[in-house]
C-alpha cells in the first residue's frame, strides 16, 4: 500500500484532512516543474508525468476518492519525481548555471552511482545474511559439542560413585 492510499484511507476515517492528501500532489507537481526549468527531464516526460499528477488531483478534488490505477500511477510519479528531485539537490549550482545539458548529464550520472549504490548494497546485504545463517550453524554446532562434553563428564562423575 503506497503513500497515497495510505492517505486516502486516513482522510476518509477522518484522521487526515483531504486537503494534506492534495497537497502531495501539489508539492510533486512543485517539485516536477523545477525539474522541467532546470533541463533535468525532457518535455515528453513531464507531461507525462505532469498529466498523472493533474489526474489524481482532479479525481480527488471531484470525488474525494481515485481509482486503483490512477493511485498506482500517481505514486510511480511522485517516486520519479522524488528520486529526479534528491538526485538535483546534489547537483552544486556550478552544474545549474552551465545549462539544461550539464544539469541532465549530471542528473544521469549522479542517478546511476545511486543505482549502483543501491543494488552494492543488496549484494552486501545477501553476504551478511549468508554470514548470519553461518554463524548460527556454527553456534548449533557449538552447542552440540558442549552437551556432548557435559553428558561425558556426567557420565564420567557417575562412573566415579561406582567404584
Amino acid at each position: 500500500m503506497g503513500r497515497l492510499s495510505i492517505a486516502i484511507d486516513r482522510a476518509k476515517e477522518g484522521e487526515q484532512d483531504l486537503d494534506a492528501v492534495l497537497q502531495m500532489g501539489d508539492k510533486a507537481s512543485d517539485n516536477l516543474q523545477i525539474l522541467y526549468e532546470t533541463g533535468a527531464i525532457t518535455t515528453q516526460t513531464y507531461e507525462k508525468l505532469r498529466d498523472v499528477l493533474d489526474q489524481t488531483s482532479l479525481e480527488l478534488a471531484d470525488n474525494g476518492k481515485v481509482t486503483d490505477d490512477t493511485t498506482k500511477e500517481f505514486e510511480q510519479a511522485t517516486a520519479v519525481v522524488a528520486r529526479y528531485t534528491e538526485a538535483l539537490k546534489n547537483i552544486g549550482p556550478e552544474v545549474l548555471a552551465k545549462g539544461p545539458e550539464s544539469v541532465a548529464k549530471a542528473l544521469r550520472d549522479q542517478l546511476s552511482a545511486q543505482q549502483a549504490l543501491d543494488q552494492n548494497k543488496q549484494g552486501s546485504q545477501g553476504v551478511i545474511e549468508n554470514l548470519n545463517s553461518q554463524l548460527n550453524v556454527e553456534n548449533i554446532i557449538k552447542i552440540t559439542t558442549s552437551i556432548g562434553q557435559l553428558a561425558f563428564a556426567w557420565q564420567s562423575f557417575q562412573n566415579l560413585g561406582s567404584l
